[in-house]
């Protein structure tokens, strides 16, 4: 048990943003659900919640009204997991809780506290992904894949609602930022599929349609891809690197 479970309703999400980085600043090691749809995030999440070293609850009314907010408490109950509320808006529903109404950060005390219960190491704090919890490999959205092609070096972002962005370096690399969601130039893009290990996805590059599958290990894909326009086919290993530890 390594990491620290932020259970919040997705309308609190902002402040379990926060709380989330403040514990990864501090050296631990942190799960806040995402509220993504894919075909294994229900087993993510339970067995993130099952190897938690300690549950965060941040208590709202909307948090109080949300299915997922009330299962992953009594899930917390029910494996003893320790669990620490806060309190961000309207009334408690436990006798222990540290008021946070006022929307900071609680005090140094309330980590003391966690501190107990889960590990942490100084400036080694970080955000805990789908492939850090599942028993097998999966996609990896903290950094990038890359590979040397014969169009240079293909660079590779995911992003956790099957989006996909490509980019092949021309001189200096590809860096994390310049593969934003919304703010891109000069990218290809294209949305996944995962099955398992299984992934494909298509991308339009230079007006043809080129189409990838392959396997999800570790820290790399194995990929295979049919260029429609060219006729051409390639093959290759798009090693992953991490951007950042949160």
């Amino acid at each position: 048990m390594s990491h620290i479970y932020i259970s919040y309703s997705k309308k609190n999400h902002d402040y379990a943003r926060q709380l989330a980085d403040k514990l990864i600043r501090l050296g631990f090691g942190v799960w806040i659900d995402q509220r993504v749809e894919n075909p294994y995030w229900s087993e993510v999440t339970q067995t993130a919640m099952q190897d938690a070293a300690a549950v965060v609850l941040l208590m709202s009314p909307d948090a109080h009204h949300s299915k997922w907010v009330q299962r992953e408490l009594h899930t917390a109950q029910e494996l003893h997991k320790p669990t620490f509320p806060l309190l961000l808006s309207g009334k408690s529903w436990t006798q222990r809780y540290v008021d946070v109404t006022n929307e900071q950060l609680p005090d140094r005390s309330f980590y003391a506290q966690i501190a107990r219960c889960a590990p942490h190491v100084p400036s080694h704090g970080r955000e805990f992904e789908a492939a850090d919890i599942l028993p097998y490999p999966t996609l990896r959205f903290t950094g990038l894949y890359t590979c040397e092609t014969v169009r240079g070096e293909s660079t590779l972002r995911f992003f956790e609602d099957g989006f996909v962005l490509e980019k092949v370096a021309e001189k200096a690399p590809v860096k994390f930022e310049e593969l934003d969601h919304r703010h891109h130039r000069h990218a290809n893009e294209g949305h996944y599929e995962v099955k398992g290990r299984d992934i494909t996805f298509k991308l339009s590059i230079n007006h043809a349609k080129v189409e990838y599958q392959g396997i999800i290990d570790t820290d790399h894909l194995e990929l295979e891809w049919t260029n429609h326009g060219t006729k051409k086919r390639g093959d290759g290993i798009y090693d992953f690197a991490r951007a950042f530890n949160g």
